[in-house]
């Protein structure tokens, strides 16, 4: 069944919020808030209008902690900063910009 644009951009902003709020009870049952096991936290999320670059729309600036998703091993080996990724997404527009920090 083929899409629009505007109907995939929906669907993708559902599955996205439908996937964190799912890690996030999930931590919440551990007692975690996020950083020490791994999940999304949302830093921005609101809407921009008359954006130069992006025109008007969604943006959303987010940290994916992934220490909890890899082995020991692997999260001895790398640094802490690289355990963290930072994703800024602006719909519709250019999405994603996304890096690690450091």
């Amino acid at each position: 069944m083929p899409l629009t644009s505007a109907e995939y951009e929906i669907g993708q902003l559902y599955g996205v919020a439908r996937l964190s709020a799912m890690e996030g009870e999930e931590l919440a049952k551990k007692g975690d808030t996020g950083e020490a096991e791994g999940g999304v936290e949302f830093l921005e999320n609101e809407a921009y209008a008359d954006d130069a670059e992006h025109g008007s729309g969604w943006y959303t600036y987010k940290i994916i902690h992934l220490a909890g998703k890899l082995p020991g091993f692997i999260r001895a080996l790398l640094p802490a900063s690289s355990l963290q990724f930072r994703e800024q997404c602006w719909i519709p527009g250019v999405c994603p910009n996304t890096g690690c920090p450091g």
